[in-house]
């Protein structure tokens, strides 16, 4: 049977597998802009390329809904974003949900997914992120995070991908670019 939270989590691994190619192959940000007549700020459109670390802890108490083959956690996460652009830099807030799926052969896949907001003293991000392992644990499985900027950074978009590190955070790497976020890939053509 296809509970809302299969469905999201499958949209989310499709999703993420198109995402997976783009990132492969891929070498320079896509060339994109703002719309024709549209207001700038005095913050740099120019694409960026970005590293850093983000740590993450627990903000509030997490909800565990236990089923026979799975095992639903939600929970608000804050986290410190550190990163050579500052831009991307500062606290950010996310609602996080981490669906945990045992299998019949003893696997493990993990499908998670965080909804929020990146703060700092220039301006604030929405921030949407999803990511897949088949177990916690330093460079296994990867999050994919969208960021479309507010304030100060109205008309930019930043896109990171965060690996678990040995002490527990996580390392990222992703651009800052002009323009919106591409569309979704639409499997139905």
């Amino acid at each position: 049977m296809f509970t809302p939270i299969r469905v999201a989590a499958a949209t989310a691994i499709l999703a993420l597998s198109g995402t997976l190619l783009l990132v492969s192959e891929t070498v320079e940000p896509p060339v994109v802009g703002p719309a024709p007549g549209a207001e700038t700020s005095d913050v740099s459109m120019e694409p960026a390329h970005y590293t850093g670390t983000v740590s993450a802890w627990d903000a509030g108490s997490t909800e565990v809904e236990v089923l026979p083959d799975r095992k639903i956690e939600t929970w608000p996460a804050g986290w410190n974003s550190r990163m050579s652009d500052p831009r991307v830099s500062g606290r950010g807030l996310t609602m996080d949900y981490l669906e945990t799926i045992e299998g019949a052969d003893g696997t493990t896949v993990l499908s998670h997914t965080g909804v929020g907001r990146l703060e700092n003293a220039e301006g604030s991000w929405t921030v949407e992120c999803h990511g897949a392992a088949s177990a916690l644990g330093a460079d296994d499985g990867y999050i994919f995070c969208w960021f479309e900027g507010q304030d100060a950074y109205d008309g930019l978009t930043a896109f990171h991908v965060l690996t678990m590190n040995q002490g527990g955070n996580f390392d990222a790497e992703g651009w800052i670019v002009p323009g919106e976020r591409p569309p979704l890939l639409d499997f139905e053509t």
